[in-house]
């Protein structure tokens, strides 16, 4: 449903790892869609980039003055998507002249997708418990996995997250689709250290496979809840916290 969504993919020629885009997610009440492709494939080093030039483009062009219109879909089904995907590309192109081109390259077979008539995937995929303390192929380093419960996160955590990120993984954090955090190549000396912060000891944060684990929050999600949403009918996060 994400208005741009980035699926991991590798180049076919390659094997270096980039995303096929889709776009045009939606949601609501009277109203529901997937994302569908966008038929390109960018490299990982310039998926920020693109997102920008598709956000700008959005800006300048989409209706958001009608709150009902106010996605990305209702601007690629007014244009089509061959016209969007070429709005687009010459968005690109002019933002960013030194890499003129570079998000023109033909979307690329997933090798995990579904083959065509058929419910069998071409390549089985097995989802992986990627919370706890995990070794990567990088030998001497690990990623740690965090359970934020509702996937929650208040101003002052955001703030001790970054903090733990700029300690102990070089400053990066990443973000699940089930909105729980990972913080990578922790280096394997300092992953007991970062078990000891505080934020991950006050019975909130959890770390899965540790002596900080709840696993009836690992699953936990909910929708915004009217605390925060316009729509909502009843409070969601704090209630399923509690």
């Amino acid at each position: 449903i994400n208005d741009i969504g980035l699926r991991p993919c590798p180049n076919k020629e390659s094997g270096e790892m980039g995303f096929n885009v889709i776009v045009g997610g939606y949601f609501s009440i009277k109203r529901v869609m997937e994302s569908i492709p966008m038929d390109i494939w960018i490299k990982a080093e310039d998926a920020a980039r693109f997102c920008e030039a598709v956000l700008l483009y959005f800006r300048d062009n989409g209706s958001r003055g009608d709150r009902q219109k106010a996605r990305l879909i209702w601007l690629i089904e007014d244009m089509g998507m061959e016209g969007f995907r070429q709005a687009i590309s010459d968005k690109y192109d002019e933002m960013f002249p030194k890499k003129k081109g570079g998000a023109a390259i033909p979307a690329q077979p997933e090798p995990w997708a579904v083959a065509a008539g058929t419910n069998t995937p071409t390549q089985p995929h097995k989802k992986r418990d990627i919370l706890g303390v995990h070794s990567q192929k990088q030998e001497g380093l690990s990623w740690v996995g965090i359970n934020v419960p509702a996937g929650r996160i208040l101003p002052d955590e955001a703030m001790a997250l970054a903090d733990i990120a700029d300690k102990y993984s070089q400053g990066e954090i990443r973000l699940t689709v089930e909105q729980n955090v990972i913080f990578p190549n922790v280096n394997n000396t300092k992953v007991s250290e970062l078990l000891q912060e505080p934020l991950f000891n006050i019975g909130y944060y959890f770390i899965p496979k540790s002596d900080k684990d709840f696993p009836l929050s690992r699953g936990l999600v909910s929708c915004t809840g009217s605390q925060f949403c316009g729509v909502a009918l009843i409070e969601t996060k704090n209630r399923a916290i509690e």
